[in-house]
């Protein structure tokens, strides 16, 4: 008889056991050679984490295809389009009025000709749904070879098959027609503009509670830095003619929107804090970057610079080495200096010297968007080296950025 075992829902959050990893090490696995999906809600998140192990998967001549509801805005347009580009075939499903109808299973099937898994339970296809939520499920593994085992695995099979076109006229193929129909009217969220609604919230809030204080959720993985391009400005001129060798998987979808930066620091004594030209690079709208305004040089001589304006206002909270929040270093409702600096394409943050001074170099800043409600414009958590959750978010630096002189290169990724 097949094998089940349970998707618990505590082990999302705290990292032991998260779908997105599941359907990593399937998309990796030699038994498998169709991949079958259907999902109410999806982002480009999970999506982008899986585009290598995607593109080798249908490089070998493997087969992935999906359906998805567009109800209530819960998928966006940038999901779709990495369905149409990424996907054999992908679907979409709606009913004509979603009062009456949501679409909403959530159901990953992996099978080969011997052998076969599905997923089958709460996971949307979004980073909280397959990462950082609670959510649960059943983890379902089949011997094709054994009967009953393929009569149950058909059975399940046909809980995605019967959503096709020919059996339930809710659905239909995506195109690129379709796509455009469905953009015009309104029905797809754009993640772009949205981050701040799609980002993973900052992992420590403050609260009276003890017990939910002291529950500390893994970070999700962080975006691969193989998809990531410079899309802001200037393109970046050494990587299009550098001689040596190319990228393996080329990036296709040029912009994977992210809410959340998480960087290395090294605070400056008077306040100063590089972040990086390469964020910007890669994700300008994060910064609403080109900046708008100019610094006022204090000499009429010297040069101006491109500044944020009106300085965005942003909320710091400060972690010790023992994960302890330090109440005499926050600064609530802060105007934060933000300054790009031409000459060395630096971007500068400027906070209190006196807090700067107190940060150890090589802490990780972790800057979020709020959400859109909000009446601030980022959150700001530092932690200092040797917590948890400075371990768990260094692993998510993916990125290694240009030395500048330091002794040791920092480290940045999104999330």
């Amino acid at each position: 008889m097949p094998k089940i075992s349970f998707l618990r829902p505590i082990d999302q959050p705290t990292g032991k056991q998260r779908l997105l990893h599941e359907l990593a090490g399937c998309l990796q696995s030699h038994h498998y050679s169709q991949f079958k999906l259907a999902v109410g809600f999806a982002k480009v998140g999970p999506l982008a984490r899986l585009t290598i192990p995607l593109r080798k998967w249908k490089k070998s001549g493997k087969t992935v295809e999906g359906i998805f509801g567009i109800d209530h805005l819960g998928t966006s347009q940038q999901a779709l389009q990495f369905a149409l580009t990424e996907f054999n075939r992908a679907y979409i499903n709606r009913v004509a009025s979603s009062r009456q109808s949501t679409f909403h299973p959530k159901l990953y099937i992996f099978y080969g000709d011997t052998l076969a898994i599905g997923f089958y339970g709460s996971h949307n296809l979004t980073v909280g749904g397959t990462e950082t939520n609670f959510e649960g499920g059943v983890k379902i593994e089949f011997d094709r070879s054994i009967a009953s085992d393929e009569k149950t695995f058909q059975d399940l099979l046909e809980c995605w098959t019967s959503l096709l076109p020919d059996k339930c006229p809710a659905t239909e193929l995506l195109t690129q027609s379709v796509f455009d129909d469905y953009l015009r009217d309104g029905l797809l969220l754009d993640e772009k503009h949205s981050t701040r609604h799609t980002s993973p919230p900052l992992l420590t809030r403050h609260t009276n509670k003890p017990s939910a204080a002291s529950f500390k959720v893994k970070p999700p993985s962080s975006l691969p830095k193989e998809i990531l391009t410079e899309s802001a400005g200037k393109p970046a001129k050494a990587k299009a003619k550098t001689k040596g060798p190319k990228t393996k998987i080329p990036p296709v979808v040029t912009v994977f929107p992210s809410g959340t930066l998480v960087i290395q620091i090294i605070p400056h004594h008077n306040g100063e804090i590089f972040l990086s030209k390469n964020a910007i690079n890669q994700n300008p709208d994060f910064f609403e970057f080109p900046f708008a305004g100019q610094t006022v040089p204090k000499k009429s001589s010297n040069k101006s610079y491109p500044q944020h304006i009106p300085d965005p206002i942003v909320n710091i909270t400060v972690y010790d080495k023992n994960g302890n929040s330090l109440p005499n270093l926050e600064r609530p409702l802060f105007h934060l200096n933000m300054v790009y600096y031409e000459a060395k394409s630096e971007i500068r943050i400027t906070v209190n010297p006196e807090l700067a001074r107190e940060i150890p170099r090589y802490s990780v800043l972790v800057m979020s968007r709020p959400e859109e409600q909000a009446n601030y414009d980022y959150d700001m958590e530092v932690y200092y080296p040797g917590s948890d959750l400075f371990n768990d978010y260094s692993s998510v630096c993916n990125q290694t950025l240009p030395s500048g002189g330091a002794d040791k290169p920092r480290k940045m990724g999104w999330l």
